[in-house]
């Protein structure tokens, strides 16, 4: 939900992830390179993108990869990598997709997120269609992983 609700203009670089947050333009690295974000340690995976950026330290948080999946999503990575600029003095910006100013509003993060409806540019809805409440119910138990799977139900017996 956070990834798919914030984008980060990239300042200095110093709050922003360079795998996980969604900093480029067509989304997160972590989503455009999956199998090269899976040979990224997971303590690397916190890095900033000044400090990746910085001699090209990302590269070094690859590890035991060497497929061909991996080394064309590492030539795009790289390829993106370089076109980057870094604006010091500048600091990151988080920006809410769901309101016309950018700014966050818990009420309607809770509007989107159990209801499915936002009041973006005149109440526009998230759903392109008209959903009853049962299918809202369902969809809001999914996101937040409720929902009784058989995994879930074999161990209570059921």
């Amino acid at each position: 939900m956070f990834s798919a609700s914030v984008r980060v203009v990239i300042g200095d670089g110093t709050r922003a992830w360079f795998w996980t947050d969604n900093w480029l333009p067509n989304g997160p690295i972590c989503l455009q390179a999956p199998t090269l974000f899976c040979a990224v340690g997971p303590r690397r995976r916190g890095r900033s993108v000044r400090d990746a950026l910085l001699n090209s330290r990302w590269k070094r948080d690859i590890t035991d990869a060497r497929t061909i999946a991996v080394i064309s999503e590492f030539a795009a990575v790289r390829e993106i990598c370089q076109s980057v600029v870094l604006h010091p003095g500048m600091t990151d910006q988080f920006v809410w997709k769901w309101n016309a100013d950018g700014e966050y509003s818990t009420a309607l993060a809770y509007r989107a997120f159990v209801f499915g409806t936002t009041e973006l540019a005149g109440a526009r809805e998230v759903w392109t269609a008209p959903t009853p409440p049962k299918v809202r119910f369902f969809f809001r138990l999914a996101l937040r992983g409720h929902l009784w799977t058989a995994e879930r139900r074999i161990p209570h017996g059921l």
